[in-house]
């Protein structure tokens, strides 16, 4: 059996939301929304399974403060996406939503989405968590089912954050952005800040930053970017980083040219790896991925960890270690080659 990450609070009432019955209640209709009523009897999807609690919802945030969480069902046109939403909505397709739509299509919008009410000149509300759903629910011209609730940045991420772990989780170049987003915008103070609120490592953390690297017209040209799986994207933006300027031009010219087309994520990468000529890939066969370092207690770098093209892993320790260093560091090595696996 495979162990389970430990459920947070957030994570439990998430986990609610699938088994209570909730009333969402109707927003005032706009009229000036004159397809209204039209949008909204076109697909038939049968009633969603939550109905008949029509009480809303108190929650203790991780910072301590309490929401009212009220459910609602808004027009689609009345919301946006968060902007530190982890999923970036540009790779959103029909395509790889099918799974969600053909579900909704059939049992309704089961599970709602997060929302907060804003004060823009366009919006009345923010989508915290639930992208997909919402991209779904606009595709299908369905009002979206919605907990409403007023929560500031930081608690949105604690909700987002356990949300995608039950959800399909973001790829690792989406996650790294965020990161970088958090760092940029002061919502965190380093990495590992990060780290200690989303029990993930540093190194995750640098890896993830590394791959957020690559040119988004690369990321582009893949189904999903959670094709590019975490292992195939640090020996990419290795292989684009050594290619000169002429190179990286052409590479991101054939990004361009492969984007919308159906082919596998092999098949992408081997065409990008096509553009170094045959003398420069024999030269350059084994060029190095970022280095990983392992530190001691006393933070000097032990062990160094290569990734190469060829996939091999070059472990070297570089310091003698303490006796009561070793079994940390042993940890903390085998949790790397496991990312890299």
């Amino acid at each position: 059996m495979t162990d389970r990450k430990k459920k947070t609070a957030i994570g439990h009432f998430i986990d609610t939301l699938n088994n209570e019955d909730i009333e969402f209640k109707e927003e005032s209709v706009d009229t000036t929304h004159e397809d209204l009523k039209a949008v909204i009897k076109k697909p038939k999807i049968r009633p969603s399974v939550l109905t008949d609690l029509d009480k809303d919802f108190e929650f203790e945030l991780p910072s301590g403060k309490n929401v009212k969480l009220t459910p609602m069902l808004l027009d689609v046109r009345d919301c946006k996406i968060w902007n530190k939403n982890t999923r970036i909505q540009d790779f959103l397709t029909e395509a790889n939503t099918q799974d969600l739509k053909d579900k909704i299509k059939v049992q309704g919008q089961l599970v709602p989405v997060l929302a907060r009410p804003i004060d823009d000149p366009n919006y009345k509300y923010e989508i915290i968590y639930g992208s997909r759903r919402f991209f779904v629910c606009k595709s299908l011209g369905l009002k979206i089912k919605a907990l409403v609730g007023t929560i500031d940045d930081l608690d949105s991420i604690y909700f987002m954050d356990a949300e995608n772990a039950e959800r399909e989780k973001p790829s690792a170049y989406e996650v790294g952005m965020s990161y970088k987003s958090w760092l940029r915008d002061g919502l965190f103070k380093n990495q590992t800040d990060i780290a200690s609120h989303f029990g993930v490592t540093r190194e995750w953390i640098n890896r993830v930053i590394r791959i957020s690297a690559l040119p988004i017209e690369i990321v582009s040209c893949f189904k999903a970017p959670s094709e590019l799986q975490p292992t195939k994207a640090t020996r990419l933006i290795s292989f684009y980083e050594s290619l000169d300027n002429k190179e990286q031009d052409k590479v991101l010219a054939l990004a361009k040219s492969l984007k919308g087309k159906d082919l596998e994520s092999s098949d992408i990468i081997n065409r990008i790896y096509s553009v170094k000529s045959e003398q420069g890939r024999t030269n350059n066969s084994s060029f190095e991925s970022a280095n990983r370092f392992i530190q001691d207690s006393r933070n000097r770098k032990v062990c160094k960890i290569t990734t190469r093209s060829n996939g091999k892993v070059n472990i070297v320790f570089e310091k003698e270690m303490k006796q009561a260093d070793i079994s940390a560091i042993l940890e903390r090595l085998e949790k790397t080659i496991l990312e890299l696996l």
